[in-house]
């Protein structure tokens, strides 16, 4: 469904986003913001595949 390439590309500008906002010195606060909402996204579109992928694994 995705390429390498594009698969790539997200995951570079992902590890950007996490290594900026894992800086000591911090963002810019309306930088801050667009992380956070970003990382509020991911975390839970992530967290609902998580969701999923244990539901489909580990049958009730």
């Amino acid at each position: 469904f995705f390429s390498p390439g594009t698969l790539a590309k997200t995951r570079k500008a992902f590890d950007d986003m996490l290594s900026v906002a894992g800086e000591p010195q911090g963002v810019h606060p309306k930088l801050a913001r667009i992380l956070k909402r970003t990382f509020n996204d991911v975390e839970q579109v992530g967290g609902d595949l998580g969701k999923d992928k244990r539901r489909r694994t580990n049958p009730r």
